[in-house]
């Protein structure tokens, strides 16, 4: 993989002078307008006029990658009762990101890529060189309708080279029952802050035993700590992806505290019972008992909560509501994740003009609300609002209206490839042990420290990489 990704980095130097520009090979055009060689891509071909593959994360028997098939098979009929032009479309699911950008990078080596791919967000600023430039292909008005929050990724290098996909980003579900038992109220955490945060949770804790205002979770990816930083005014690295920009004032006052919530019994952590992957599971059960005042993490945890709470035998009955991740220093600046798609360069003139229409019939409001309905995943644009099954759906759960309207304040991703690198190997266990052994870490000068040699390792890691 390490030789792969080196040849993948020298490729992009090339690519990044004509990043998002210029096209694949363009044949002979025939009778029907459609270039040459459009009946073929990296995963097959077909006997129609045009194919689509498309790479995604999610194997093809995926309620999500389903959803995506269904509406291309629509798509795909639609397409030639208005043109004449008949396509076929493939789905291919490469079973995680990481395969899935293992794949990607090494198909830009290879020059065996797929019209479609879907692409983990933070990874956008690595793969935008091998896609085209959008704007080019798809009509003003969808890129305006996009919203402005989920398109940040999106934009690199001043070029829009993806649309949202399967977006996420963080926000905390509040046990409202217990937030209003604790002489809170709802209207309290419009402009939260982060200390706030934690009154509110000392004051839960306080209606009896066993009861914990909040629960400790970094995810797999540290991504609750990086959306803190980003809140206190840091970033991770440059722009260009050869400096760490985070530092004490930016990374540790999250640190800070997660160990004086544990340490004074505020923040429940299930960190010595779990590992890190499935933690969730330990403070889900006492989210479904009642006796759990609020976790911060992805949109989609509150629909997997909720649905844990209501699936557990004996379950608590209280009222949620997601509130915005509190604000630090810079205000409610939150990491957006998940995936965006792109349209890879290398496809011929005709299968990136299907595959922008096919893109545009993603965005339409009905087609949109479905996503979002199905997936658990953002509505991505601005008109859906008023669409009238994303309007049921929001009547319905007014969280949800919520969900849609929190992603404004989103911050841009790690630009450098090796982000994942760093969280693992550097960052993610050091979450844990301060998951675990709270009291290790209950001076300042700890955590200051702890953030410290994080500069140092992930700069060496960048140092080294690039």
């Amino acid at each position: 993989m390490k030789k792969v990704l080196a040849l993948f980095l020298v490729l992009l130097m090339t690519l990044s002078l004509v990043a998002c520009g210029g096209g694949g090979d363009n044949g002979e055009v025939n009778e029907k307008g459609v270039v040459e060689g459009s009946n073929v891509s990296a995963s097959g071909e077909t006997d129609k006029d045009v194919y689509l593959d498309m790479w995604g994360v999610w194997a093809q028997d995926n309620y999500r990658a389903e959803y995506w098939q269904q509406k291309a098979q629509e798509f795909c009929e639609q397409y030639e009762e208005e043109t004449g032009i008949s396509v076929a479309f493939e789905y291919y699911g490469q079973g995680s990101y990481g395969a899935l950008s293992e794949k990607l990078a090494g198909g830009a080596v290879t020059k065996s890529l797929p019209v479609i791919s879907q692409v983990e967000e933070q990874a956008t600023a690595r793969f935008y060189p091998l896609a085209v430039d959008l704007e080019s292909y798809l009509p003003a008005e969808t890129l305006d309708n996009y919203l402005d929050g989920l398109m940040v990724s999106c934009t690199q290098q001043g070029t829009i080279c993806a649309v949202p996909a399967g977006r996420s980003y963080i926000v905390a579900s509040v046990n409202k029952t217990l937030l209003e038992q604790a002489g809170h109220t709802v209207d309290e955490l419009e402009d939260w802050t982060w200390e706030d945060m934690h009154q509110i949770a000392k004051d839960i804790s306080a209606l009896g035993d066993g009861i914990y205002g909040h629960a400790q979770y970094w995810d797999e990816d540290a991504w609750p700590w990086e959306s803190a930083v980003y809140s206190n005014g840091g970033s991770i690295d440059n722009e260009d992806g050869t400096q760490i920009m985070f530092d004490v004032e930016s990374g540790a006052p999250i640190l800070d505290l997660a160990v004086a919530m544990m340490l004074d019994g505020s923040s429940y952590s299930a960190y010595n019972d779990f590992g890190y992957i499935d933690v969730s599971d330990g403070f889900y059960e006492l989210w479904a008992q009642g006796k759990l005042g609020m976790y911060i993490g992805s949109i989609t945890m509150y629909a997997s909560g909720m649905k844990f709470r209501d699936n557990y035998e004996g379950h608590a009955d209280f009222d949620i509501v997601v509130a915005k991740q509190p604000a630090g220093s810079a205000g409610f600046s939150v990491v957006t994740g998940g995936s965006n798609m792109m349209i890879m360069n290398s496809a011929t003139e005709t299968q990136k003009e299907v595959a922008a229409a096919f893109l545009e019939y993603l965005a339409e409001d009905e087609n949109c609300a479905g996503w979002n309905q199905t997936s658990g995943y953002m509505a991505f644009t601005k008109s859906v609002k008023d669409a009238p099954s994303f309007k049921a759906t929001t009547d319905a759960d007014p969280n949800l209206l919520n969900i849609y309207q929190f992603v404004e304040d989103a911050h841009a991703r790690p630009t450098t490839p090796h982000w994942q690198d760093m969280y693992s190997n550097v960052i993610i266990q050091d979450l844990v042990d301060l998951s675990q052994h709270p009291e290790n870490y209950a001076t300042g000068d700890k955590t200051a420290a702890l953030v410290e040699k994080w500069v140092v390792e992930c700069q060496k890691i960048l140092d080294e990489g690039n």
